[in-house]
């Protein structure tokens, strides 16, 4: 029904205009204010809890403000499916019964047979009041997919009507959707053209998403690296690197500066990149690491990468000349001074199928694949 999707109640444009049409309300209802007086529960919530909730809404989106959110769409929907239990046993009129107003929601894209879009909505305890009806749950499922904010609560408690037909406790939500903070930096011909391929991919997308598909890149390349799928750890490696600036913004954002230990696209992917001998990707993680100041500590991670990507190449074209010469042979042979450097980059270079290592004895019999 086009009632339940009332978008006259949209604070639309933009979060201070939500504000103020908030911060406006009139509140004439003397004759549920004589009931309050009087102590007679009403299903309507009471001109003081009226007032309290809004107040709430009104502190609510002066943060959103502060946080630099916006608002996108402000929905108030009768909640289906309230007559069937839920996948625990628990009865959702039970539920709803004891529910009140101004409780907070949860909305979580759940696909079903019947629906592949649908969503639930759920109490911060965890309880399921419902879900959203079908015709609104194709743009809040994708609303909640491109990582806008979605924000809720209950409205009115709806009790049965026996004379209408209506057995059924119910009740109306408020659905608010905000745009979370954008990743904004456009091109620019004076910066590096790795990063402005990096600016471009990220273009218009949610700061939060992008650095939440970052942190879900560290566990795919450990995920990969344990289970020794390199080729595929490094297209992580690569996809994380695109996401390093937005981390350095969100940051920075949360804690006033960037004080992160580690960064495994520059820290592993420099290592196997100078491995397998790609100059050029390390000269574009250089491009990245030289340009933000908060990356000065990775600068002699780079360095040592180069160094690493040098000796790999002298290493591969020396053993494919003298097939069977010892590791421990090659500082003499070679005429390089750093030992362990050299058994770092063999091991690195058999473990990615560059040169095959036989043990023999205190060394390592070398020859190339």
């Amino acid at each position: 029904m086009i009632d339940e999707y009332n978008d006259s109640f949209d604070y639309i444009h933009s979060l201070k205009e939500g504000l103020k049409i908030l911060e406006n309300v009139k509140f004439e209802s003397e004759a549920l204010k004589e009931y309050e007086d009087k102590g007679i529960r009403t299903i309507e919530p009471l001109p003081s809890e009226i007032i309290r909730r809004k107040n709430k809404e009104i502190e609510n989106i002066k943060n959103k403000i502060n946080q630099n959110f916006e608002i996108f769409k402000n929905m108030d929907i009768k909640v289906s499916g309230v007559s069937h239990d839920n996948d625990d046993g628990s009865s959702r009129q039970e539920i709803i019964k004891r529910s009140k107003v101004g409780d907070e929601l949860e909305f979580i894209h759940s696909p079903v047979k019947q629906d592949e879009n649908a969503v639930k909505i759920i109490k911060k305890n965890g309880e399921q009041l419902g879900w959203v009806s079908k015709y609104l749950s194709t743009d809040l499922s994708q609303w909640i997919q491109s990582g806008k904010l979605i924000e809720g609560y209950i409205k009115e408690i709806l009790e049965p009507d026996f004379y209408s037909g209506n057995n059924y406790y119910g009740c109306r939500i408020i659905i608010a959707v905000y745009n979370r903070p954008h990743y904004t930096n456009n091109q620019n011909k004076d910066i590096p053209n790795v990063i402005n391929i990096f600016r471009k991919n990220n273009l218009g997308k949610s700061t939060k998403k992008l650095v939440d598909n970052y942190y879900w890149l560290l566990n795919k390349i450990e995920e990969s690296k344990k289970n020794k799928n390199f080729s595929k750890m490094l297209e992580f490696c690569q996809a994380s690197l695109s996401l390093i600036e937005p981390l350095i913004i969100e940051i920075k954002n949360m804690y006033g500066s960037f004080d992160i230990k580690s960064i495994p696209a520059i820290e592993i992917g420099c290592n196997f990149w100078a491995i397998l001998g790609q100059k050029g990707q390390l000269m574009n993680i250089k491009e990245v690491i030289d340009f933000y100041p908060e990356l000065e500590p990775w600068k002699e991670t780079i360095e040592y990468s180069f160094k690493k990507q040098k000796l790999a190449a002298k290493i591969y074209k020396y053993v494919r000349a003298n097939e069977g010469v010892k590791q421990k042979d090659l500082k003499n042979l070679m005429k390089f001074n750093d030992g362990n450097l050299i058994g770092n980059v063999c091991y690195y270079m058999d473990l990615l199928g560059k040169l095959r290592r036989i043990k023999l004895g205190n060394s390592y019999i070398l020859s190339v694949l």
